[in-house]
């Protein structure tokens, strides 16, 4: 069972998140297999306070997918996971985890 079957994800379809999906050739039913398999070595900042105020603070990791680096931005929320952003970095990222060879 997914993160989504489950209920537990709400994945922000923002045009620029549908669009990398489709880049990818992913389904955001395959959104929750990566979000799974984030590590510490992914990690690049947060928490970070929202940009609206909101009671929720943000985590940004950079994943290497298929040979692509990844922007993720994910809170957890009332018990969900909110994924805002799901797309190939646009900027370098920090990654102070990562050890230098898989930077």
């Amino acid at each position: 069972m997914t993160l989504s079957q489950e209920g537990k994800l709400a994945f922000v379809e923002r045009e620029k998140n549908v669009q990398s999906l489709a880049m990818l050739g992913m389904l955001p039913s395959e959104v929750p297999s990566v979000l799974r398999e984030l590590s510490v070595s992914d990690y690049s900042e947060g928490p970070l306070d929202d940009d609206r105020g909101r009671p929720i603070q943000w985590w940004v990791f950079g994943p290497n997918y298929c040979g692509i680096v990844l922007y993720i931005k994910v809170a957890v929320y009332s018990g969900r996971c909110i994924c805002m952003s799901f797309h190939e970095a646009e900027h370098n990222l920090t990654r102070p985890f990562r050890r230098e060879v898989e930077k």
